[in-house]
This record gives structure tokens, sequence and C-alpha cells, in this order.
């Protein structure tokens, strides 16, 4: 049997390969309101970001441009962390749950563009 692994605070360790429901999509070159998408899922984003303000707990709008047009969901900050460089990597956890088939199209297209770039 296997565990989620859990920090000090009792609460699941960011980032822990075995915690994923949905496989990550990594993003390059990708921007949303809030910084830089790192990486991509149906249900939240991963940021690298100058924001300060971004603390666990607090509910942001993500926007991001599609070939569609520009999106809005709700998200919730689960993590950030301050980087060395003085930036912050955050991630977040969709709210708004209207837009998950969009953005599972989008996961795809993403790592479609990716393979195309390496030659696959």
């Amino acid at each position: 049997m296997f565990f989620k692994p859990k920090n000090a605070n009792g609460g699941w360790v960011p980032g822990s390969a075995d915690v994923r429901a949905l496989k990550r999509t990594r993003c390059t070159g990708r921007y949303c309101n809030l910084g830089s998408i790192v990486d991509l899922t149906p249900s939240g984003v991963g940021l690298l970001t100058q924001a300060t303000h971004l603390q666990p707990g607090l509910q942001e709008v993500v926007r991001l441009d599609t070939e569609s047009g520009s999106i809005a969901i709700g998200a919730e900050v689960k993590w950030a962390l301050p980087r060395p460089d003085g930036l912050y990597r955050a991630g977040l956890r969709f709210t708004d749950r209207s837009h998950a088939e969009m953005l599972k199209a989008l996961c795809r297209v993403l790592r479609d563009e990716d393979l195309d770039s390496r030659g696959w």
C-alpha cells in the first residue's frame, strides 16, 4: 500500500508524484495574468511569479489565452514558496470546474506541440 507524503503540518507535500490525479503538462513560454506558467493540468496550474501576495488559501482568478479566446478561471492558492532569485513558485487549484474539458484539450495541444518541437 502507498501513502501520500505529508509535511510537518500534516498537509500533502507540494509536487509529490503520487498526489497527482491528472498528468502535468510542462509549459515553456506560456504566461497568464499572474506570471509564467510552469505546468498545467485540468485541475490546476503551477506558476513562477513575482506576485508576493500569493498565500495559501487566497482566492485568485487565472486568465489564460487560448485559441478559443481568453478564459478566466477561479483558483485557490495551495502553496507558494520563495526562491533565491526573488521569484515565487506557486501552485493553484482551479475552483471553477466549468472549464475542465477545455483545459484537457489545451493540455493535449501543449503536449503535442512539445513533442513536435523535439522532433517526435
